[in-house]
């Protein structure tokens, strides 16, 4: 898996959707949170988790950027959507040993899955991964 989700980890999950990917991460990893901006999404979302019993999941409704620097230090992030770069909010709020899994925009507008990891030297490396279509945040 691309982000290799394990028990003792914290997730960030910018992006809920549906819940569709929140219920899977919740299944792997200790501690999901995820961020929705649109209101709808994040209570249907909400709903829909609750009822499956997934207890380890927290839905936030805002926008993500805005709320990390209250929400603490993340083990693994993933951003459901290409932006074009990364805000450093989001390096912040990544522990070491972490790794974000995003989509990239290039120079002439296509995607790039990208995985950024968090070196135990305390520098951040950038691998890419494959083209891809995401919607932009």
């Amino acid at each position: 898996m691309l982000v290799d989700l394990e028990p003792r980890h914290r997730l960030l999950e910018i992006g809920a959707g549906s819940g569709y990917a929140t219920a899977i991460a919740a299944r792997l990893a200790g501690e999901v949170v995820s961020c929705e901006i649109f209101e709808p999404l994040a209570v249907e979302c909400a709903g829909r988790l609750a009822r499956l019993g997934l207890a380890n999941v927290k839905i936030l409704r805002g926008d993500a950027f805005a709320l990390l620097p209250e929400l603490g230090l993340f083990d693994r992030v993933l951003v459901h959507g290409t932006i074009e770069g990364v805000p450093q909010a989001l390096l912040e709020c990544l522990a070491q040993g972490g790794m974000i899994l995003l989509a990239r925009k290039t120079a002439r507008g296509a995607a790039i899955l990208t995985r950024i990891t968090h070196q135990p030297s305390g520098e951040f490396t950038e691998t890419a991964l494959c083209p891809c279509r995401l919607g932009a945040l």
